[in-house]
């Protein structure tokens, strides 16, 4: 794992002879999907473990590999080595990572598939990593024992050896080659070129965008794709759709109404338009008319009257109608109807009188005469007389005695008769008569002894 390599490239020997109270800490930085790490340092520890020189940036001078050891020497240096493997031009390949692929001309074996480290053992074990036998070694001096501090600036120093080699008269080299392209470091979807791949040339690899060669970056992944939609081009009540991403295809993007999938553009925001009249909002006896149908412009219809274009309405229907009736002008009696509800034509209502559907009148309540005598209310011998017959008048009618117009009663028959016998004014053994019941001939009753 990346973590268990961060952890094995840190490495810490002694430095100084005798007593010396002093320490070399080296270090490797290293990304979270890298194969070996991209800088190494190196600085001075006191028995305390406190820094005691700057930190020493010391990438292009020196490396070592998660399994390599430190010792100090008899001198009080720090010593080290490192092996490689030659490509087939006789340079050192890069320590630590081989190149992915096999080249033409190396027998390289990882477990059969040509893939792996180029580090390894100097034996020779079946499906172990890359055996080599090539190496060179550093040291690192220190002045402890002199008590002379060693400058923030110092670096170590190679040192090449070799190790015997059945390769005759092959120099060793001094700094093996990296190839910066082996760490994968531009990603899904481009091509990595390292064009020098020696070890005092780094950061110079270029990612190529596999979408569109033209489209590179130096010492990082480039930019490759562009989601116009991103920018949200066709705004609201559209869909945005960008088929091809790259940077070699722009103004390609759709914008969809959602309301009219069928309405669409390219490369622009489409014309969506929204009309409002489809649903008939006005119902009926009204025009409709939307004068924006575009998305953005809503509730902005309106609504026209038939009966009469003048009255309007926006974004909603307007009142065409006034049911004059609705106040019950003609009143009690009377039944009220508007010909013409529209708010153009007032004062056209009829009143009609229950009574007598003959009669009515417009715009205003009908006259409507109630003769309250036709049913004959006073009876026999009785006159009756309706002074006012309207329907708003009644019980008014009056009765009169036909034996004596000056008994009169209203609203009911009048009492035109009294017979005197009713009150029993002779008594006992007598039997009265009265030939004359009118109350205008009292006193006229007759007692006769029964004996």
């Amino acid at each position: 794992k990346t973590s268990d390599l961060r952890e094995r490239s840190v490495k810490l020997a002694k430095l100084g002879k005798g007593d010396c109270d002093r320490f070399l800490l080296g270090w490797g930085d290293m990304a979270a999907d890298a194969y070996y790490p991209s800088r190494y340092w190196l600085v001075e520890l006191d028995g305390d473990g406190n820094e005691i020189t700057s930190r020493m940036d010391v990438t292009t001078a020196t490396m070592w590999s998660e399994d390599a050891e430190w010792a100090t020497l008899g001198s009080g240096d720090v010593a080290w080595a490192h092996t490689w493997k030659r490509n087939v031009d006789g340079s050192p390949n890069r320590v630590g990572q081989t190149p992915y692929g096999k080249e033409a001309g190396r027998s390289c074996t990882w477990n059969g598939n040509g893939y792996g480290y180029t580090w390894g053992t100097l034996d020779d074990r079946p499906g172990g990593r890359f055996h080599t036998n090539e190496a060179f070694s550093m040291i690192y001096s220190c002045k402890c024992n002199d008590e002379t501090p060693v400058p923030d600036t110092a670096v170590p120093t190679a040192v090449p050896t070799a190790v015997p080699t059945p390769i005759p008269d092959t120099p060793v080299p001094t700094q093996p080659d990296i190839d910066e392209c082996v760490a994968k470091p531009c990603g899904k979807g481009q091509s990595c070129t390292d064009p020098d791949v020696s070890y005092a040339s780094q950061h110079d690899f270029v990612c190529t965008c596999d979408s569109d060669k033209s489209v590179t970056k130096t010492d990082g992944p480039a930019t490759c794709e562009k989601d116009e939609c991103s920018a949200d081009p066709c705004g609201a009540g559209q869909t945005c759709n960008d088929p091809d991403v790259s940077l070699t295809s722009l103004k390609d993007f759709t914008c969809t109404c959602d309301k009219d999938m069928s309405v669409q553009a390219t490369g622009a925001a489409a014309t969506c338009e929204v009309d409002e009249c489809s649903m008939n909002p006005c119902g009926t006896g009204q025009s409709c008319k939307d004068p924006n149908q575009s998305y953005a412009s809503q509730h902005d219809f309106v609504c026209t009257c038939d009966s009469d274009k003048s009255i309007t309405k926006t974004d909603g229907p307007a009142t065409c109608e006034k049911d004059e009736c609705s106040t019950d002008p003609c009143g009690a009696g009377q039944t009220c109807a508007d010909p013409n509800p529209s708010p153009a034509s007032l004062k056209d209502f009829t009143c009609t009188c229950d009574k007598d559907m003959s009669v009515q009148a417009t715009g205003a309540a009908a006259t409507c005469e109630v003769d309250e005598c036709s049913m004959n209310p006073c009876g026999t011998g009785q006159s009756c007389k309706d002074p006012n017959q309207s329907y708003a008048s009644q019980h008014d009618f009056v009765c009169t005695c036909d034996s004596d117009k000056s008994i009169t009663k209203t609203d009911g028959p009048a009492t035109c008769e009294k017979d005197e016998c009713s009150t029993d004014p002779c008594g006992a053994g007598q039997t009265c008569a009265d030939p004359n019941p009118s109350p205008a001939s009292l006193k006229d009753f007759t007692c006769t002894c029964d004996k």
